[in-house]
Parts: C-alpha cells; sequence; structure tokens
C-alpha cells in the first residue's frame, strides 16, 4: 500500500482495551486501581469524597475544592500519578502476542507507516512496544523532538513519532541540579517497555520520577508536554488524513477540539479526511459536524465497530 501523505492518528484507551480485554476504560480506571489494591486509602478516599466513580471528575473535584490545601492536593496528585504509572507498567508486549492476534499483526504492519505521527491519550507504552518490536519505532524521535533518552543516538530515526500529550509510565522527570524548581522530561529505555531497543538496557535520567498528567479536566501540563502539544498541532495542519481509534473526543477536552479545528481549518480542508474507529463512530462524528458546523458530510467516515471486527475497513479507507 502506497500513501502519498503522511497520516495522524489519535490512539485513546479502547486501542489498549482491544488488544487486553481487561484494561479499563478511564470511568473504569478508579475501581479498578482499588481492587487491584494501589494505594488503595487514596483511590477510597477519592470515592467516598467526591461521590464518584469516575477518577476523572473525582480528581477535577479536588483540583476545584478551595476546602483543600494546596500542597494537600499536589500531594495526593502526586501519589495518585506514581501508582497509575506502576499499574499502567503492568501491561507489555512481545512478539507471541501478535503472533496470537492475527487483526493486530495487521493494524501494526498496514496501518501504521513510515512518517505517521500518532498523539497517544495513553499511559500505557502498548503501541510503541509493538511498533518497536516490528521495526517501525525507536528511542531516536519517537517520542517526538523534545522527549529523549541519553542513548537516543545509537538508533536509526524512528519510522514514527507517538506524542503522548498525557505523559506515560515511561516517562520521567527530573529536576535541574542548579535550578531544582524546574525541570526536563525524558524517558526510561529498557526492556518492559521496548522489547527491541530496550532488550539489556535500563538507562534513565537520575533522580528521575514517573511523569504522567493526572487524569483530571484540569490539566497542568510541564513545558515537554506542551512542546508535544505544539507539535501535534503542527502535524494537524500538514496530514491529509486525521484517524480517531479508541477516543470518545469529548469536547470538554479542548486540545483535542483544538486539534480537529486546525486539521479541517486549512485551505485544502474540503481534500481532507477524518475516519473515526469504534463502537460510538456515528455519535463522535455527528458532534463534530455540529461544532463545526458547515457541511462536512463527506469529509469524515464513521466506522462503527471493534478495531479487531473494522481491521479490512481501516486499511482500506486508508488506501
Amino acid at each position: 500500500m502506497c500513501r502519498k501523505s503522511k497520516n495522524l492518528f489519535i490512539i485513546g484507551s479502547g486501542f489498549t482495551k482491544a488488544i487486553f480485554p481487561k484494561a479499563p476504560l478511564n470511568n473504569e480506571l478508579l475501581h479498578e486501581l482499588i481492587n487491584q489494591g494501589h494505594a488503595s486509602s487514596v483511590f477510597n478516599n477519592l470515592h467516598t469524597q467526591y461521590k464518584t466513580d469516575d477518577i476523572e471528575v473525582a480528581l477535577t473535584k479536588l483540583h476545584l475544592d478551595k476546602a483543600s490545601q494546596e500542597t494537600s492536593k499536589k500531594q495526593i496528585e502526586g501519589e495518585v500519578c506514581a501508582e497509575i504509572g506502576k499499574y499502567f507498567k503492568t501491561y507489555t508486549v512481545n512478539q507471541g502476542l501478535i503472533d496470537r492476534k492475527p487483526w493486530l499483526k495487521k493494524i501494526v504492519e498496514k496501518v501504521f507507516q513510515a512518517g505517521d505521527i500518532v498523539i497517544s491519550l495513553n499511559y500505557d507504552c502498548v503501541l510503541e512496544g509493538i511498533l518497536d518490536l516490528i521495526g517501525k519505532w525507536t528511542p531516536n524521535g519517537g517520542y517526538g523532538n523534545w522527549i529523549t533518552n541519553q542513548e537516543s543516538h545509537e538508533f536509526y530515526k524512528s519510522p514514527t513519532q507517538i506524542l503522548k500529550i498525557h505523559g506515560s509510565c515511561s516517562f520521567q522527570y527530573a529536576p535541574f541540579w542548579d535550578n531544582p524548581d524546574s525541570g526536563s522530561i525524558g524517558f526510561q529505555l529498557c526492556e518492559e517497555f521496548f522489547p527491541k531497543s530496550g532488550k539489556n538496557k535500563d538507562f534513565g535520567m537520575l533522580d528521575g520520577k514517573t511523569y504522567l498528567i493526572a487524569p483530571s479536566y484540569v490539566k497542568i501540563t510541564a513545558v515537554g508536554i506542551n512542546y508535544l502539544m505544539l507539535e501535534a498541532l503542527e502535524a494537524s495542519a500538514k496530514a491529509q488524513k486525521l484517524i480517531v481509534i479508541g477516543s470518545s473526543l469529548r469536547e470538554e477536552d479542548a486540545f483535542l477540539m483544538l486539534l480537529v479545528s486546525n486539521f479541517f481549518h486549512q485551505k485544502d480542508w474540503e481534500k481532507r479526511k477524518m475516519i473515526i474507529l469504534g463502537p460510538d463512530a456515528d455519535k463522535i462524528k455527528e458532534a463534530i459536524k455540529q461544532f463545526w458546523g458547515v457541511k462536512m458530510e463527506d469529509r469524515i467516515k464513521a466506522i462503527k465497530s471493534s478495531l479487531q471486527e473494522a481491521t479490512d475497513q481501516l486499511i482500506e479507507s486508508l488506501s
């Protein structure tokens, strides 16, 4: 399959769930963390105090709770992020996983191609781990131009990029030695995350801690994540196809809506195509049409199906 232009993907938790059926969606994560015993007192307190099963709603209420001290909020958020990082580290991949799922092998071989850019909303490293295994992702530029590792230069330039704008269980944040109030984001290079590139390696940041953004509607980001968002916006202006897999593109996520707007806010917008794959694809399509406010029926294709069942249809739509 030959393509004339690079594609841009938005990948959400539904992608991981297609591969690992027991993986939680966002609105299932709080219960999963409690059941798995990850700092259960913290998550139980969030669940009890804010009377919700949705971790994003609970953390948003925490951020907006004027009765809570800022230091207490930061401590709770830090513990939540650390435990979420530990949890998603358990989702690992290997060649056997790909071999056991023919549809997955077809996806990674025929859907993701050199030059493609993925905006990942996931904390886990499932996608980059799979692409690493088949040689379509490397630590050299694989996380964009700003998130690097001291060993990145030893690898060939990554054919694909994955911009993890919510952080990652592989990301690390470490303060500058001469300015401890500021710091930078890198990533840990190890076999746990990258079965091929990280084999027999374990390189990370000195004093680095797992960096991910708490799942809240109030997202406070480090400058490195802001750089990833700028790269994502630039990619949305250049891509001819925008493919959404496993994400509901909720309207309250202002950055994602800005990204979609930037994709279509181009002189050649009538030649562009958006593909949405998932059980709620029709609803998402209608929401975007209403948001944009002009006739876009021919510009958006909704594939109302699971990723496993719609593999061939997705590949055909990208040809």
